[in-house]
């Protein structure tokens, strides 16, 4: 039996692949806190005067549980 019309039928839909793969990883808590990290580091880049404030990323503290990881920004004034 050829599937060869069958084969090139669907490689008409190559564009699906990237789509579905990006569908299914928006949906990952991963992919949540890597876009919330995005945000708020452009709204901390754009929004907040440099001379005031200062952007800390990736300060591990430690708690009951383990630790927690934050991102901060504080006045320098």
């Amino acid at each position: 039996m050829d599937f060869t019309p069958i084969y090139t039928e669907l490689l008409g839909f190559w564009y699906l692949i990237p789509l579905f793969l990006f569908v299914g990883l928006s949906r990952t808590p991963w992919f949540k806190g890597f876009m919330g990290e995005v945000q708020v580091n452009l709204a901390a880049k754009f929004l907040l005067d440099r001379k005031q404030y200062h952007l800390t990323k990736d300060v591990t503290l430690p708690t009951s549980g383990g630790t927690t990881q934050i991102n901060t920004s504080f006045s320098l004034d």
